[in-house]
């Protein structure tokens, strides 16, 4: 079994540095916002509370480099808060 490690991973992606951001708060505070305008560059308002997770990535570059954001976003977990 082959097993790389992140370095050696980045090494043979087309980016230099790979990182996970996990959004998580409480309901209906903007996390679907900020996380819909930053990946896909929308603002849809209002917005639908969600329940469960969601994620999408984005590659940016930063002083000639190239990083790899894999962005979480957990969405409300009580109905009740939502309704």
């Amino acid at each position: 079994m082959l097993s790389l490690t992140g370095s050696e991973m980045a090494s043979q992606a087309k980016y230099d540095y790979w990182f996970k951001l996990i959004l998580r708060g409480d309901a209906n505070v903007g996390k679907t916002a900020l996380y819909d305008r930053y990946c896909d560059g929308i603002f849809d308002s209002p917005s639908v509370c969600g329940i469960g997770c969601d994620f999408k990535s984005r590659t940016i570059e930063v002083d000639g480099k190239r990083i790899k954001l894999y962005i979480v976003c957990s969405f409300s977990f009580s109905i009740a808060i939502c309704c």
